[in-house]
């Protein structure tokens, strides 16, 4: 985890009352953010909630609505002696077709004064098997190393990334976030969106959660979790299929999803959550296979949160 404690010269990023969206529509309204070197920085909402947005917002993409963004000290985070030291995995689609992944990693370094080494990154990211392939006949979880890659390869300050890990399997995101991890260890400030809620809890060290149109809250993930009113989940699993109806009317339940013959519920009060549904399942002949209860997580807080910014 980062150091929590810093001075202001750590700060290489903020955000102050920043509206983000196009034209007359807004996504997300009163952003306020101080990132800082040296930690990983989680942003996650449901689909459509302006993850990518605020991304593009913060790194000069797109101008804020209202409000102001300051990047390594600029408050015009698209100057060119911003962008020498930020990178961007935002938009891998942006590689030529028929250029191959290390033809694209040394023209992306050759628009900067300064690169990493081409051929230690390509080693690092796992693309060592693809180096000569061209971009068009790469796998979705090449692009996803090649897009990361190109995010290094300016030896960043601050490296902003959408859903780095979306298209890898799980040895993949280990070796991303081994990746991702050694550049914050180095003092890399690192922005990042991700739907994946144990990504989040695992990787960042600080987290905002997005959701009507604003941010719901910021800190990190164990201190969202523990802020939450849900100290639990049970997780059933039975023979069949039972109705989501059975459980939510449940004494200790306050939500629940079913997914095949496995319930998952965010408990409010333990005890009487597990015994409520094992004579549930007694009295509907369930078919009990497995009731156990497991602490809550980044997720649990996730739904919460959404519920009551509904």
């Amino acid at each position: 985890m980062a150091n929590e404690q810093g001075t202001l010269s750590d700060i290489l990023l903020t955000a102050h009352g920043v509206r983000v969206g196009q034209g007359d529509k807004v996504v997300i309204d009163g952003v306020n953010l101080e990132i800082r070197a040296g930690e990983i920085f989680g942003i996650v909402g449901r689909a459509r909630s302006g993850k990518t947005a605020l991304l593009e917002t913060l790194i000069g993409l797109r101008p804020p609505l209202a409000g102001t963004v300051t990047l390594l000290g600029n408050t015009n985070p698209a100057a060119i002696g911003v962008r020498q030291h930020v990178g961007s995995s935002l938009r891998p689609s942006t590689v030529e077709r028929r250029t191959t992944v290390v033809e694209a990693l040394r023209f992306f370094g050759s628009l900067y004064d300064h690169h990493t080494d081409i051929d230690a990154l390509i080693t690092e990211v796992g693309l060592a098997d693809a180096r000569s392939k061209y971009r068009e006949k790469l796998a979705p979880h090449e692009m996803a190393r090649l897009s990361l890659a190109m995010g290094l390869v300016s030896d960043p300050k601050v490296l902003f990334a959408d859903e780095p890990t979306r298209e890898l399997d799980p040895a993949g995101r280990q070796q991303a976030w081994d990746v991702l991890r050694a550049r914050r260890n180095a003092g890399v400030a690192i922005v990042l969106s991700t739907n994946l809620m144990d990504e989040a809890e695992r990787l960042c060290d600080r987290v905002a959660i997005l959701g009507n149109q604003r941010v719901l809250a910021v800190d990190a993930p164990a201190a969202l979790v523990s802020s939450g009113g849900a100290p639990g989940r049970l997780i059933l699993e039975t023979g069949r299929p039972v109705a989501i109806e059975s459980l939510s009317r449940l004494p200790g339940i306050a939500n629940v999803s079913i997914d095949g013959t496995t319930a998952r519920m965010v408990v409010t009060a333990p005890v009487p959550a597990v015994l409520a549904v094992a004579g549930a399942a007694r009295d509907g002949g369930w078919e009990l296979r497995g009731l156990r209860l497991a602490h809550a997580t980044l997720e649990d807080r996730f739904v919460e949160l959404m519920q009551a910014g509904k």
